[in-house]
């Protein structure tokens, strides 16, 4: 097989997988770790795809670039497991603010088959409403400038009303998670929303899938050591994933 081939059929593998190792794809095509290590090498050139530590992920498009319920169907079993775990933590008779992320719409889905009892939620999102409002639940939408890529409220008159709302508990999703840089998006907007709804929540957890792992996007939210953020629940403990810089700076929640 020539080395363009190969590499094609490796960029490919990798997008339909999501997170692979290079002795995966070593077994797999039948060629050496440093074969691998190179082919990832060149197609990190191309921007289709991201190496990180023993293996790589897909570089997807940012949420301003793709299709909200593209984005949304991405990933949707692990967000869908994210967003059962994250139901444990909550109660009946809470008061939540929920931002307009794609994980956050999918646990938005887990909440309303719930059947939790007095529960109150605060977002952004009109989608996320909708999907509540189906299930009985009562909601509080945030007003402000409308981002028509996701269906949401954004600007200073969102973050104003924020501010002047509290939770018991907040939920956000992040494009990013870099051990250096913090959690990120693409959107300063959205950055904006994100940081209002940690101000204004007793307790903050990030619901982010895998595929956000060794990622920087232009926004910071806040950094790892800020103590903003209490908690990060993601899917599952990936083996190419290096998750010791969380260790004893947030707690680290995995769904299964």
């Amino acid at each position: 097989m020539f080395t363009t081939e190969r590499q094609k059929l490796i960029e490919a593998y990798i997008l339909e997988h999501g997170s692979v190792t290079v002795q995966e794809l070593s077994d797999k095509f039948q060629v050496s770790s440093v074969t691998v290590r190179k082919d990832l090498s060149e197609l990190e050139k191309s921007a289709s795809i991201q190496r990180m530590h023993g293996g790589a992920v897909p570089r997807y498009k940012s949420a301003q670039e793709d299709h909200f319920q593209t984005l949304t169907d991405r990933c949707r079993e692990e967000k869908y497991a994210i967003g059962k775990k994250a139901l444990s933590l909550v109660e009946n008779g809470d008061t939540i603010m929920l931002d307009a992320s794609t994980t956050g719409q999918v646990f938005a889905s887990v909440l309303a088959d719930a059947g939790l009892t007095g529960l109150t939620v605060i977002t952004t999102s009109v989608f996320t409403a909708q999907t509540l409002m189906a299930g009985g639940i009562r909601v509080i939408t945030v007003g402000g400038e409308m981002n028509l890529n996701i269906g949401a409220a954004e600007g200073p008159i969102a973050t104003g009303q924020i501010s002047d709302l509290h939770a018991d508990k907040g939920f956000i999703g992040v494009n990013g998670i870099d051990r250096q840089f913090g959690f990120s998006v693409d959107s300063l907007q959205e950055a904006a929303i994100k940081r209002s709804i940690c101000t204004s929540s007793r307790r903050t957890f990030v619901l982010a899938d895998y595929t956000k792992f060794n990622r920087r996007y232009m926004s910071k939210i806040y950094g790892i050591e800020d103590g903003a953020i209490r908690g990060l629940i993601t899917d599952r403990q990936h083996e190419n994933i290096d998750y010791g810089f969380l260790k004893n700076k947030i707690k680290l929640i995995f769904a299964d």
